[in-house]
């Protein structure tokens, strides 16, 4: 057994996870957490600049901000949107020193009024292809609109296969990566908008 599966809190943190999978499958898109390789393979491809600001989207119990914060992401840089009550309370006993808000990706835009346009990263768990089309499509205006001209969209599926993804619409893929080692197997993309 891998060290931090026998910690208490890595279990308390799965339980967490898995019961709010029960509650509400679309709403978190998998059975486990992601695993700490996806989370570094995301964090890895947040922008190195200064005066940087960085927004995730459906943090859940936290593997990917885990992973953002170790890249050295500074925690006034970082805001984290979460959509569920119990994952909030979790993120902010688990993270005190980071800025967690419990909100909807559909206002992004209100939640980041004093950010628009000026967000260099959005690291994504959202399971955007479990989503109805068109509150995707609203996040999607949102995620553009608070994006910086030259930021970057980081967001991960369980889809391997080349498909379009709905991000498409209004982004470039710039790269992708596939992470075998996560628990399914997921790829990584990372997009800007179109030039």
């Amino acid at each position: 057994m891998h060290k931090e599966q026998s910690n208490p809190s890595f279990l308390k943190t799965n339980i967490s996870f898995f019961s709010q999978f029960i509650r509400n499958p679309k709403s978190v898109g998998a059975l486990v957490p992601s695993s700490p390789r996806l989370g570094r393979t995301m964090a890895n491809f947040v922008p190195k600049k200064d005066d940087l600001f960085v927004v995730e989207l459906g943090p859940g119990t936290g593997p990917i901000t885990k992973a953002l914060t170790k890249v050295g992401i500074d925690k006034d840089s970082l805001m984290c949107l979460e959509m569920s009550p119990k994952m909030v309370k979790h993120l902010q006993s688990r993270f005190p020193e980071l800025n967690i808000l419990e909100g909807d990706a559909c206002h992004l835009t209100e939640i980041l009024s004093e950010k628009s346009g000026n967000v260099d990263a959005i690291v994504s768990s959202l399971p955007l292809k479990s989503i109805p089309d068109l509150v995707v499509d609203n996040i999607i205006d949102q995620m553009h609109t608070v994006l910086s001209d030259d930021g970057v969209i980081i967001q991960f599926t369980y889809d391997l296969r080349a498909s379009r993804s709905p991000l498409l619409k209004k982004f470039d893929r710039v790269k992708s990566k596939v992470v075998i080692g996560n628990v399914p197997p997921a790829r990584v993309d990372v997009f800007q908008k179109k030039k």
